[in-house]
């Protein structure tokens, strides 16, 4: 069975490792490019899990590999929203219910840590992720905007109370 976990400080190479590897494979669906988080040293990764917390997903066995993650931060416009994103899988491992088992994870987490909504971005074509944050009870907002960092990328914001 898959387990969760949040990264912490320590976990930095473990950060790396899965991020360069999910924009590697899916630069479609993520914003972020490879060529510049892979020119990141150590601090910059210790910084980004400073300023989100991240869950990983990790095949069961003992010192199983990461294959899948998602990360959340406080919206600092609102005290009581919570922002998702960064979530991807593994490619031989889709579609056996990890994004769901990461998506739930964090929905879990963010409501005990006392938020009343969540939101997130998603971008215009992403089929799969738009489904998926429907099914999780999502909602589009109308909110649209340019992706940051993808000049010619458009998405759109999705949210859900939790209270």
């Amino acid at each position: 069975m898959i387990k969760t976990r949040i990264l912490g400080d320590r976990d930095w190479p473990l950060l790396r490792d899965i991020r360069l590897q999910a924009l590697k494979d899916s630069p479609h669906a993520l914003v972020g490019c490879y060529a510049r988080e892979v020119s990141h040293g150590e601090g910059q990764w210790r910084q980004r899990l400073r300023d989100c917390t991240w869950l990983a997903a990790f095949e069961p066995d003992p010192g199983g590999r990461p294959v899948g993650v998602i990360a959340m931060e406080w919206d600092t416009r609102a005290a009581t929203e919570c922002h998702i994103g960064s979530l991807w899988v593994t490619p031989g491992l889709r579609l056996r219910g990890i994004r769901i088992l990461l998506v739930d994870a964090i929905l879990e987490l963010i409501a005990r840590e006392g938020a009343r909504s969540v939101s997130l971005w998603v971008l215009d074509g992403n089929a799969s992720a738009r489904a998926l944050y429907e099914r999780k009870q999502f909602k589009a907002t109308g909110e649209r905007q340019r992706a940051p960092g993808r000049s010619h990328d458009i998405e759109e914001r999705m949210r859900r109370r939790l209270l």
